[in-house]
């Protein structure tokens, strides 16, 4: 034991003759987010258009999420809305002829897909008309911790599709 307790002081003795000193790493703690991004669907047509809202967190296994889709109801119409299906996840379209469609979701051990919405309509005018835009007002991980308001990130416009 002692030998090697011996050995382990020259190796750090050597270090600090050297100039250098052991790096030690330290994993800085990653501050949690959730982002939602709505993309277009690829089977997405000129006459029919598939929108997915995702809800994705950062620093942490996302638990729940709240939030909206904000569209202009005159150039976007809705047709029809699901929810995801891993999870509890729900959707609410009862203000989509207003322009808003809200969303929310849980789970206890986590979401399979960052899918939390289907939606389905058409575009009465040029799709980037429709200033499509989504928001997140609460997500928590699965201990039930809230992300803070700073690390809530908002869709404003669409992303392209992976």
């Amino acid at each position: 034991m002692r030998r090697i307790h011996v050995h382990a002081s020259a190796i750090a003795l050597a270090f600090v003759s050297l100039g250098a000193a052991p790096s030690v790493r330290r994993a800085r703690p990653a501050v949690p987010t959730a982002r939602v991004t709505v993309v277009k669907a690829p089977e997405s047509t000129d006459q029919r258009v598939v929108l997915l809202v995702r809800v994705e967190g950062d620093g942490m296994v996302l638990g729940s999420y709240q939030g909206r889709v904000h569209f202009d109801p005159a150039a976007f119409v809705v047709d029809s809305t699901a929810a995801g299906k891993d999870g509890s996840r729900y959707v609410n379209a009862a203000e989509a002829a207003k322009g808003s469609i809200r969303f929310a979701g849980f789970t206890t051990n986590g979401f399979k897909s960052a899918d939390a919405v289907r939606i389905v309509g058409h575009a009465t005018r040029p799709l980037a008309s429709a200033k499509i835009a989504a928001e997140l007002e609460v997500a928590g991980d699965l201990d039930g911790k809230s992300v803070a308001k700073t690390g809530l990130i908002a869709a404003a416009g669409l992303t392209a599709a992976k």
